[in-house]
């Protein structure tokens, strides 16, 4: 499918305009456009997922973020952890970044 006008008229008559996730998605050129409906509704993007485990103190947070490739450094992370004292208020969950993330030093504090 070629055209943008076409796909959105597909998605309408189908349904699929209704689930639509957002996110950073990889489509290839060629791809059916049942496929792209599909990913756009089940969330298959390429987002980094990173799980933050109960317990886990700032330093192991910054360490998981840097080694997912979020953060560039683990020790500007921790400074401005500790200078805005969010030990134990840095949640556990799973995070999604999405690729590419603008992995910006924190400010000064």
């Amino acid at each position: 499918m070629h055209s943008v006008f076409a796909f959105r008229v597909f998605l309408k008559l189908t349904g699929f305009d209704r689930n639509l996730k957002p996110g950073a998605y990889t489509l290839r050129e060629r791809e059916w456009p049942t496929v792209v409906a599909r990913k756009l509704t089940l969330g298959l993007t390429d987002d980094v997922k990173v799980t933050i485990p109960e317990g886990f103190m700032a330093s192991q947070i910054a360490e998981r973020l840097a080694k997912a490739g979020v953060i560039e450094d683990a020790g500007a992370f921790l400074r401005h952890a500790d200078a805005k004292r969010l030990e134990g208020r840095l949640y556990p969950s799973t995070y999604r970044f999405p690729p590419r993330y603008p992995r910006r030093r924190p400010p000064p504090s």
